[in-house]
């Protein structure tokens, strides 16, 4: 539960704004009886579904990453760090890194990597 608020608070954050948005519009004085009602069936459900989807594929790909590095595979994940440089880092277990609760560390570097943000390299 603590992993899917830690990856999905931003969703959740913008499908709230979402739901408040429909909410203020639906309850105007121009608007027809039920629209409140209808426009939270619509709304409400269509959030829920999205952030589910994203949530079940960023899990999926976290699961893929995690084996791949258990493989020895190497791991591409976004630079976020510095707009100077590459805008990805290589991360392999053979130079170092670890993984643990799906953060990718390294004894040597400050900035840690989380496996949510990272793929694994096709083209080896």
């Amino acid at each position: 539960m603590r992993q899917f608020f830690e990856l999905e608070a931003g969703y959740l954050i913008i499908a709230l704004f979402f739901i408040v948005v429909t909410y203020i519009v639906t309850t105007r004085s121009f608007m027809p009886k039920g629209a409140l009602k209808k426009g939270m069936m619509i709304v409400v459900p269509i959030m829920i579904l999205f952030v589910g989807f994203h949530f079940y594929i960023t899990s999926q790909r976290m699961a893929k990453v995690k084996e791949a590095f258990l493989q020895g595979k190497t791991i591409l994940c976004e630079n976020r760090e510095s707009f100077k440089g590459p805008n990805s880092i290589i991360i392999k277990k053979s130079a170092g890194w670890s993984l643990n609760s799906g953060i990718f560390l390294k004894p040597n570097r400050d900035r840690k990597f989380h496996s949510a943000r990272c793929v694994v390299d096709i083209v080896q």
